[in-house]
This record gives structure tokens, C-alpha cells and sequence, in this order.
């Protein structure tokens, strides 16, 4: 059984340590977000909050492997003992709508993230595209509050607050709008 305290102290001790252990752990077994650490570590030192949100980005990218692994090996089990029928349900329904994209929408969502890669893997999104969006995703809610505390410091904290999660999916569906008019304006081009 995974003891919260115990990651918490860690994630004190060795605050590079305790990122990396729980932004890789979430993406397959922890039920605690990165963010708790992130966030206070990043106000706490703001020169350093930049290196914690790629650090928070490239263990939880690696932990995905695992996960969509798991998902993939093992998907009777992962869909009855892992992930709750109510993520399932949703994700499997932005997977219908979105494809493997639904990945990159899911891993903004404020849930951990090991429910999105082992779904994905359960799921069997291809996956050059759960890696890509995957990266995408989890580097856009990290790098968001690393660069935001990088440049403002602890003056970020009422903007934090301010700013819900629904505001940054707002944020990051203008973009992926812009991005994928962007990718069919060009491939209409190269089909010409």
C-alpha cells in the first residue's frame, strides 16, 4: 500500500527526487497528482520551477509507458480492479469522438493519470500518437505552471487560483483548433 506520508517526505528530502518518483508513479499506480509537490516546490524556489515541470513531464511520460502497458497485457483486469467505471466510460467516449487525440484531452484532466494510459492501453491507441499526445498533454499541464511561477514567482498563486482547470482546457482546445487547421490546410495543400 502506497503511504502518502511517505512520498511526502521524500518529495521534502530530495524535491527533484520526489517529482520525478511522483509524476512516473501517476502515470501508473499513485492516486496522488505531481501537482501537489510541483506547485509549492516551484513557488518555494521560482528559478527552479522551469527544471520541475520538465522533470515532472519527462518521468510522467515514462511512467505512461508502463501504464499503457499494463492496459494493454492486461485489459480485463485493469478495466474490473484499476480504473473506476466512471473514468472508463469517459474516457472510452472521448476516444470514440476524438480518436487517440482523447489522449491529449485526458491527460489535462484532473484526475491521475494513470487512469488515461491504462485506459489507452486497454483501449490499444496507437501508440506513436498516446506518446505524442501524451507528451503534448502532460507537458502543457506541467510547463503551464513552470513557466507561469518561472516568471511571476509567488505572485502566480492568486492566478492559480483564479484560473480552474476548465480555463486551461478552454486555453489548450483553441490551440489544438488552430493546430489541426493548421495540419488539414497543409495536407488539402500537399494532396493538390
Amino acid at each position: 500500500m502506497i503511504n502518502l506520508d511517505n512520498i511526502i517526505a521524500i518529495a521534502e528530502q530530495n524535491i527533484d527526487l520526489g517529482v520525478f518518483l511522483l509524476s512516473f508513479t501517476d502515470a501508473f499506480i499513485s492516486p496522488i497528482v505531481p501537482d501537489i509537490v510541483i506547485i509549492p516546490a516551484s513557488i518555494a524556489n521560482p528559478q527552479n520551477a522551469l527544471w520541475l515541470a520538465t522533470l515532472a513531464t519527462i518521468a510522467s511520460v515514462l511512467g505512461a509507458f508502463i501504464g499503457y502497458f499494463i492496459g494493454h497485457k492486461f485489459s480485463n483486469f485493469a478495466q474490473q480492479k484499476i480504473i473506476p467505471k466512471k473514468h472508463m466510460e469517459h474516457i472510452r467516449s472521448l476516444v470514440e469522438r476524438y480518436g487517440g487525440w482523447a489522449v491529449f484531452w485526458a491527460a489535462m484532466a484532473p484526475i491521475p493519470y494513470k487512469f488515461v494510459a491504462i485506459s489507452a492501453g486497454v483501449l490499444k491507441i496507437n501508440l506513436k500518437l498516446f506518446t505524442l499526445a501524451t507528451v503534448l498533454g502532460r507537458g502543457k499541464r506541467f510547463l503551464i505552471i513552470g513557466i507561469a511561477v518561472h516568471y511571476l514567482g509567488p505572485q502566480v498563486i492568486p492566478i492559480i487560483h483564479k484560473y480552474s482547470q476548465q480555463s486551461a482546457i478552454a486555453l489548450a482546445l483553441v490551440i489544438l483548433i488552430l493546430v489541426g487547421y493548421a495540419y488539414f490546410r497543409y495536407r488539402k495543400k500537399k494532396i493538390s
